[in-house]
């Protein structure tokens, strides 16, 4: 269940190329074996949801696009980042466009996000935080493209093509552009020797991070109360007699966010973390019960689910702010992203850039949308002006 809720984030640092390649392929081959495992194992127990994140991650390239059938796409959402900008933009021109050109065809056959970083730049700092917040919660992303190797790089999944990229020069043996792109780099930059990392990195005083670990402690702890809560419920239901769906239970629902650290020695002396985000929603939190609907059916726990977004002031067509003649305003806010089976428990709220935006309600609710007016006559252009956005949360099923 974990994999439909991940999205993974790798950082290399674009000032020491003698390191990139060898952390890209490590990270990215690792995650590939993952997933691919996991994924058969959705296939197995529940293939029409493992059909559905697969075509997702497709679908950033589209039935049109040139490359689709010539890349090696990993199935849930990948970010790179390039960091250290500020240091990078110093080099010698044909370096980086080696560099920017191999992480671009990186990031594209793997349908990864690349976008490069510096702490010293506010512009990127904003741009990688959009990005990062897009894929916690789903907010609106930019998708402005940058391909020149002179400037800061950002392609989205899906908007670059080997054409634009290019062709690496032809090198015997190489029996791929995806191995030429790799000679080709290793050729201009040889690779360190990978460190040798200890059995568990989080316990080398070397990788001692204040915060970091205060926050894995607080988690282990929650994990072994969680676990022994767990077992206790399961030796209670047996006894019972009751056949508890235990079997399928994923403990990743103990948090709304997870984050693991991989990195060597040298690359943690310089503070340049790899870091895998594992975003598992509040959707997935153990203890999340629903005791009604709107139509007073119930599923299995594990299918509950928590999904939230904001349906825009100046979006147009049915999802625009409207009015039936005299009377409230109303608007329709689309779900369909949250993959809900029933029509859900809707909370909603509106919230304005100019403020004296007016109190809602919510009516019509299906699986895929719900219908909100405003208390009381107002006209459709107010909360326009207002620049009133609807914020919602829907608690309800995506399985049976």
């Amino acid at each position: 269940q974990c994999v439909k809720n991940l999205s993974v984030v790798i950082c290399v640092d674009l000032s020491k190329p003698e390191t990139i390649w060898t952390t890209l392929e490590s990270l990215l081959n690792t995650i590939k074996l993952r997933v691919k495992k996991v994924i058969a194992e959705l296939k197995r127990d529940c293939p029409s949801e493992a059909n559905q994140l697969v075509a997702e991650c497709l679908a950033r390239y589209g039935p049109d696009h040139p490359d689709k059938d010539n890349l090696d796409i990993i199935p849930v959402p990948i970010t790179i980042i390039g960091s250290k900008y500020d240091e990078f933009q110093n080099f010698d021109p044909e370096k980086k466009k080696i560099i920017s050109k191999t992480l671009r065809y990186v990031a594209h056959h793997h349908g990864a996000h690349l976008c490069y970083f510096s702490s010293k730049m506010e512009a990127l700092v904003m741009k990688t935080r959009g990005l990062l917040g897009h894929l916690v919660f789903k907010t609106q992303l930019s998708k402005t493209v940058v391909t020149d190797h002179s400037k800061p790089v950002y392609v989205l999944a899906g908007m670059d093509a080997m054409s634009q990229i290019g062709q690496p020069p032809a090198i015997v043996g190489s029996r791929s552009p995806l191995d030429q792109w790799k000679q080709l780099f290793l050729s201009t930059f040889p690779q360190e020797a990978e460190a040798v990392l200890p059995e568990d990195p989080t316990k080398d005083s070397k990788y001692n991070e204040s915060i970091i670990d205060s926050v894995r402690i607080q988690k282990d702890e929650e994990l072994e109360r969680f676990k022994k809560l767990q077992e206790r419920k399961m030796r209670e239901e047996v006894s019972s007699g009751i056949n508890a769906e235990y079997g399928d239970f994923i403990l990743c629902k103990i948090t709304s966010v997870l984050i693991v650290v991989l990195y060597n020695s040298e690359t943690m002396r310089s503070l340049h973390l790899v870091l895998v985000l594992v975003l598992a929603p509040l959707a997935r939190q153990c203890g999340l019960t629903i005791l009604d609907t709107p139509d007073g059916r119930k599923y299995p726990e594990r299918c509950s689910h928590i999904c939230s977004g904001i349906s825009r002031y100046n979006e147009t067509g049915i999802h625009a702010w409207w009015n039936s003649g005299s009377g409230p305003a109303g608007k329709v806010v689309e779900m369909s992203g949250c993959h809900l089976i029933a029509p859900p428990i809707v909370t909603i709220t509106t919230r304005g850039l100019a403020g004296g935006c007016p109190a809602l309600y919510e009516h019509s609710i299906t699986a895929e949308s719900v219908k909100v007016y405003t208390v009381g006559n107002v006209n459709a252009l107010d909360p326009i002006r207002s620049k009133c956005n609807v914020h919602w949360i829907a608690t309800g099923y995506i399985c049976q």
